[in-house]
């Protein structure tokens, strides 16, 4: 079975520091070996390992990161 990605004009240096911004470093995971337990949601066959993972503790940290992402992008 194919895979298919879906590319997206994200800027990764970026976002990256921007969830920094909102996260301890230890909260943002994006090198290959760390992302490796989230390329899959339990279906094995489908795998795609993602841009970066992050992993909030607050209710705060939720919201800043939803704000962020549903703010509007130009470009």
């Amino acid at each position: 079975m194919k895979q298919t990605a879906i590319k997206a004009n994200i800027n990764f240096q970026q976002l990256l520091k921007q969830f920094l911004e909102i996260l301890p470093a230890e909260a943002v995971l994006y090198q290959e070996e760390d992302l490796r337990p989230f390329e899959c949601d339990g279906l094995a066959a489908y795998r795609q390992l993602p841009l970066l993972v992050v992993l909030p503790d607050t209710v705060k940290q939720v919201q800043d990161i939803l704000r962020l992402r549903c703010q509007p992008r130009t470009g």
